[in-house]
């Protein structure tokens, strides 16, 4: 019999730096700054007093710099980010609005925009160039385009053909990692809206024979009205993110004007998409510009569908309607719309977005449907998008990681064994994850991938917010991760990461 593929993720609670156990590198910046300030103070007062204050101030500094919260973050980071929000709550730079440009978390981009020959705006190819963090737009810039995708699902296919797909998957990671693909980072989203199940019920009604018994009729009805109670709409999407460099250095030492590095990106992108169709994937449509930015207003609008663009132009275009950032969500203002499931008329959206931290993925090994209970095991259903962010790494540099990390993870357990400690297991657990790497990377056609996944939900009311956010916990729960970490404070920043603009994990 057939034994389902299955994958480590490399869940791992590890605690301290390469400075020590269970100490964090603040700490030691905190120590090495008090020490230095100690010398100083002793040379200058020479007064014990002063050495005393400064000692004491020191290693308060110590203790505060590593004290975490309960979800394990740092406290003094969490507690400077809600004095940031409060400020800029007072100040009025909490809310946003089209006057103020892009918002800031965006980043310089420009659009380029793919036109095949003869083609027409509605084929185009939407091309968005971000600058590097200099703000430069040559060295460490990126180029991305949207694809629409559709997967085959596993359903009840046998166990081979779902380790094949499984193995395509990883195989399309591998291809893309390597030195000669200009590819850097692939997000893989899926949108999930609940449908209206009067129309579903409609139309199971519309299927069922005339000429059927009645007792049959009855039955048929019956299991419709389940059906269309839990129904739901899925469309799925990739983020492709290419590095200019490397892309340019694919033509050799041609140098390229705009047009030349727009046609470049084009060869390129069509090498992916047939990557990905050999990895069984469906590519529907490479969307235009003003396709992404009906994207960007669905993800803040939900009201506004995917498939009408109208008016919208341009990517950038989406960023239309104004919100305000509230410690627990982002509240859009967008138009006045009656709710076809419930007929109540709303014009605000209300957001969350949370994390999953690489500490809370499943300890166990998983197929690769694991996350199939965030996207389609939850109801009622809320508005969500799963988003699985994957930066690319090549054979070389996942190699060099993990080989500095199973080096530090066996001197801790020597250090235990030396000092007759009794270990957590915690360095045993991350020791394995690493050799597994090295041993998947020597003996499998295996590169190395970062991986971060992202949840958004939406709700018309704060109250249908909070039970999404429950939902959303609950789902995770039962998929074996550990928490979803939710941006308190900051979701206007992580709505800027849900948006397809392949902002680098």
């Amino acid at each position: 019999m057939a034994v389902q593929r299955a994958s480590v993720l490399g869940h791992v609670q590890r605690t301290g730096s390469v400075f020590g156990r269970n100490v964090s590198t603040p700490q030691w910046i905190t120590a090495g700054l008090g020490i230095m300030v100690l010398i100083v103070a002793g040379l200058i007062t020479q007064s014990a007093w002063t050495i005393l204050i400064v000692g004491l101030l020191t290693f308060g500094g110590w203790k505060l710099a590593g004290h975490t919260t309960v979800e394990g973050d740092s406290w003094v980071a969490t507690r400077l980010a809600r004095l940031s929000a409060s400020r800029e709550s007072r100040s009025g730079r909490s809310a946003w609005n089209r006057e103020l440009g892009l918002p800031a978390a965006i980043g310089p981009v420009r659009e380029l925009v793919l036109r095949p020959s003869g083609a027409y705006d509605d084929v185009a190819v939407s091309l968005l160039h971000h600058a590097s963090k200099r703000g430069s737009w040559d060295k460490n810039s990126g180029v991305t385009a949207v694809l629409e995708i559709v997967g085959h699902g596993d359903g009840l296919r046998a166990v081979e053909d779902s380790n094949r797909s499984a193995a395509r998957y990883g195989r399309l990671h591998s291809l893309l990692a390597s030195g000669s693909s200009p590819v850097t980072q692939l997000d893989f989203e899926t949108k999930v809206y609940p449908t209206n199940p009067a129309e579903e019920e409609a139309y199971y009604a519309s299927l069922i024979d005339d000429r059927c018994p009645p007792s049959l009729r009855a039955s048929m009805d019956q299991l419709s009205a389940q059906a269309a109670s839990s129904s739901e709409t899925y469309r799925s999407f990739l983020t492709v993110r290419l590095d200019k460099v490397a892309v340019e250095e694919r033509h050799g030492d041609k140098v390229l004007d705009l047009d030349g590095f727009v046609g470049a990106v084009g060869d390129q992108l069509r090498e992916v998409v047939r990557r990905v169709e050999a990895a069984e994937f469906d590519v529907v449509n490479v969307l235009n510009p003003a396709q992404v930015g009906a994207m960007v207003r669905n993800l803040y609008v939900p009201s506004f569908p995917l498939d009408v663009p109208a008016p919208l132009r341009r990517a950038t275009d989406g960023w239309s309607w104004p919100y305000e950032v509230h410690p627990d969500y982002v509240l859009v203002r967008g138009p006045e719309v009656e709710d076809p499931m419930t007929g109540q008329k709303s014009s605000d959206w209300y957001h969350s977005v949370a994390t999953i931290p690489l500490d809370a993925f499943p300890p166990h090994a998983v197929t690769g449907r694991w996350l199939a209970g965030l996207v389609t095991d939850v109801h009622p259903s809320p508005i969500r998008t799963i988003k699985v962010q994957q930066k690319l790494l090549s054979k070389r540099e996942t190699r060099q990681r993990a080989i500095s990390r199973l080096t530090s993870d066996r001197a801790n357990m020597a250090a235990d064994d030396k000092r007759a400690r009794v270990s957590t297991g915690e360095s045993e657990a991350a020791a394995s994850v690493h050799q597994l790497i090295l041993d998947d990377l020597t003996h499998e056609q295996a590169a190395g991938v970062q991986g971060l996944v992202h949840v958004a939900v939406s709700g018309r009311s704060e109250a249908e917010l909070l039970t999404a956010r429950q939902q959303m916990n609950e789902a995770a729960e039962e998929i074996g991760a550990d928490r979803l970490k939710w941006h308190r404070h900051r979701h206007d920043l992580a709505m800027i990461q849900m948006c397809p603009l392949g902002k680098e994990v």
